[in-house]
């Protein structure tokens, strides 16, 4: 990925999602993200599993795969329907 604009990173680009894009996908503050994510990293130096979605470090940026996003979705524990008697 040497040339931001290159075809290698016009590829990967829509693949990965930035801070601010991956919390509103989740719907939540860009804040509340960067917290949940330092809570993960104690936990990955503990050896203990992230609760969150994986990241990328790229440089100083933080990025999201819509991939892992999507896993982590898909891995949380659905609201209890309270609407049935």
């Amino acid at each position: 990925m040497r040339d931001q604009n290159g075809p290698l990173q016009s590829v990967i680009a829509p693949l990965m999602l930035n801070e601010s894009d991956s919390a509103a996908v989740l719907n939540e503050s860009e804040q509340t993200r960067r917290i949940r994510r330092y809570e993960d990293q104690k936990r990955l130096n503990r050896g203990d599993p992230i609760e969150g979605p994986k990241w990328i470090r790229d440089g100083k940026r933080i990025k999201y795969r819509i991939s892992d996003l999507q896993t982590y979705v898909d891995n949380l524990t659905p609201a209890p329907d309270y609407t049935q008697d």
